[in-house]
């Protein structure tokens, strides 16, 4: 365990994980991107066609909002449950209409559907699992 979580536990076990001990001003702002993301993944929802992994996003938003979906790497991705995703920061503030998203398209994903993951990519990377992503052949 990182010592700032361990303090002077010697195990795991003896940890209290008291949450308002290390809450701080992150814990706001955390949760700000989790309604953001809410807000974003209802937005995919509400589109009736592409549904989902039959879609991939391409999101703009302003280099503040950037930054912290940025960060979540391909996380942002699965969270919003697209196949593909495609996040650029758009070079001014403005136009944004207050939540950060300055543009918001969804298209029909590229690929064909993986029978495992039913993701839309590239499939038969594998020859011995034509079916199936490079992502769920490595696994399989």
């Amino acid at each position: 365990m990182p010592a700032f979580v361990r303090d002077d536990a010697e195990s795991v076990f003896d940890s209290s994980f008291d949450t308002q001990r290390h809450r701080n001003v992150s814990f706001e702002a955390d949760l700000a991107l989790w309604q953001q993301l809410r807000s974003l993944r209802g937005r995919v929802a509400a589109v009736a066609s592409p549904r989902d992994f039959e879609a991939q996003l391409h999101l703009t938003v302003t280099p503040n909002l950037y930054k912290r979906l940025h960060a979540l790497g391909d996380n942002l991705r699965e969270a919003l449950v697209v196949s593909q995703l495609s996040l650029c920061q758009a070079e001014r503030t403005g136009g944004d209409g207050g939540d950060g998203v300055v543009s918001f398209e969804l298209v029909a994903a590229d690929g064909k559907k993986c029978v495992r993951c039913w993701k839309y990519r590239e499939l038969g990377v594998d020859p011995e699992h034509p079916s199936i992503c490079a992502e769920c052949a490595a696994i399989v």
